[in-house]
C-alpha cells in the first residue's frame, strides 16, 4: 500500500478490505488493490459511485 500513498485524493472505502476511490473533479474512479495490482472497476459521476461500487 506504500505505492498508494502517492495518489492524490485517494480514499479507502470503509468496510471493504481492498476497495478504494480516487476523486477527479466531479467523477470518481473505483478500484480494488490486491497483491500490488490495481483492478479498475468504475469511472462514474460522484452522485452515483456508491450506488454501484463496490
Amino acid at each position: 500500500e506504500e505505492n498508494l500513498n502517492n495518489i492524490s485524493h485517494l480514499k479507502k472505502l470503509a468496510g471493504h478490505k481492498s476497495a478504494y476511490r480516487v476523486r477527479i473533479g466531479a467523477y470518481r474512479v473505483g478500484f480494488f488493490y490486491e497483491n500490488n495490482k490495481a483492478i479498475f472497476a468504475r469511472v462514474i459521476h460522484r452522485k452515483d459511485i456508491y450506488k454501484v461500487f463496490p
